[in-house]
């Protein structure tokens, strides 16, 4: 009997601390430009509601990061020269999934000027 109700309180613990540990979750943010090509060395802010981090995208264009299952704010910092982006828009993960596709628009080129 002591054995049966050792095994039972065992298990209740191993179900409770299993309740309280925190779950984390991978997140991605995937940046493409407009032909659908990954863009590497964007640097995006993910923020939550006390902070906010910098990351760059790597060679695949994504940024992957471990949360705490809530929605996170993602703001762009900076991008390479050839691309345009708004510093005033917010992008929100978490809240509808866990993967975001931005999208960059290539900065229009100047023409050069003819030489005479």
């Amino acid at each position: 009997m002591k054995k049966k109700i050792t095994i039972f309180i065992l298990a209740a613990i191993c179900l409770i601390l299993a309740a309280c540990g925190k779950k984390t979750n991978d997140y991605t943010v995937t940046v493409k430009n407009t032909e659908g090509k990954a863009v590497s060395g964007v640097i995006l802010a993910v923020c939550d509601d006390s902070t906010c981090i910098p990351m760059t995208t790597d060679d695949k264009g994504s940024i992957t990061f471990d949360g705490m299952g809530k929605e996170y704010v993602i703001h762009y910092l900076s991008a390479p020269e050839d691309y345009s982006f708004d510093l005033t828009k917010d992008y929100y993960i978490g809240k509808d999934g866990n993967t975001l596709e931005l999208v960059l628009e290539n900065r229009k080129k100047s023409p050069k000027p003819a030489l005479n």
